[in-house]
Order: structure tokens, then C-alpha cells, then sequence
């Protein structure tokens, strides 16, 4: 028979809420683990930023070298992850894991890292 304290350890590192987001020298975005250093590019090429370590994310800045062409008109808000946003509008990373505005043109600002815990979590 299993000690009930070995049950309860396990429960604790498999759950999902007691994750540990840390991911030492590199960076999990949109379900990828990048390295310290790796320009990370989102999506659609609105734009990319850098592994700073610790899964922590630079500045977004213009995406280089991209041949993908935004599928929204420069005018109206932005396109992420295959949905439009007005301006001034929260764009929520799938996971949780770091919220932008739409600040229009395409152009995402206003970076928060969530850490996993989602607005509506929050208590």
C-alpha cells in the first residue's frame, strides 16, 4: 500500500496550478521552449522578441526577414493568433502566459507576463 503522504507529494508536482513556470536559462512561449538569446516570433509576423532567460520575454520590435503577409488591414487593430482585435483591446497569450493591447496597426504593446494565471483566475 502507498503511504498517503507519497500520494499527496505526487498530487502536488503533477498538478497543473503548482507549475513552476521557471524555466531556468529560456523561455516557454505559445507552447515552445526557446533558449536565452532566441528571437521569438509571433505569429503572422506582427513581431518578435528575445529570450531574456527565466522566461522572461524583451520588447516586442518589427519582425525582420519575414515573407508572411499580415492578413488585416494596417488601419483597423491587429491580428493574433488568427483573431482580430480592436485597438486598445487585451490580447490574452494562450496559457496565460503574458497579456498584450492592441495598440492598432498591428502593433501589440503593453507586454504583462501572467505566469500562467489567467485574468479570470485571478482572485
Amino acid at each position: 500500500m502507498v503511504p498517503a503522504s507519497l500520494v499527496l507529494a505526487l498530487v502536488v508536482v503533477a498538478s497543473p496550478v503548482f507549475a513552476d513556470f521557471s524555466y531556468g536559462d529560456g523561455c516557454l512561449f505559445d507552447g515552445h521552449i526557446y533558449d536565452k538569446g532566441d528571437m521569438i516570433v509571433i505569429p503572422n509576423c506582427l513581431g518578435q522578441m528575445e529570450c531574456l532567460g527565466d522566461n522572461d520575454l524583451g520588447p516586442i520590435k518589427p519582425v525582420t526577414d519575414c515573407e508572411r503577409k499580415r492578413d488585416v488591414d494596417p488601419q483597423i487593430g491587429c491580428l493574433y493568433d488568427g483573431e482580430l482585435y480592436d485597438v486598445g483591446q487585451k490580447i490574452i497569450v494562450k496559457g496565460c502566459l503574458a497579456e498584450y493591447v492592441c495598440e492598432g496597426s498591428n502593433s501589440l504593446g503593453g507586454y504583462k507576463p501572467l505566469y500562467g494565471i489567467c485574468p479570470d483566475e485571478e482572485n
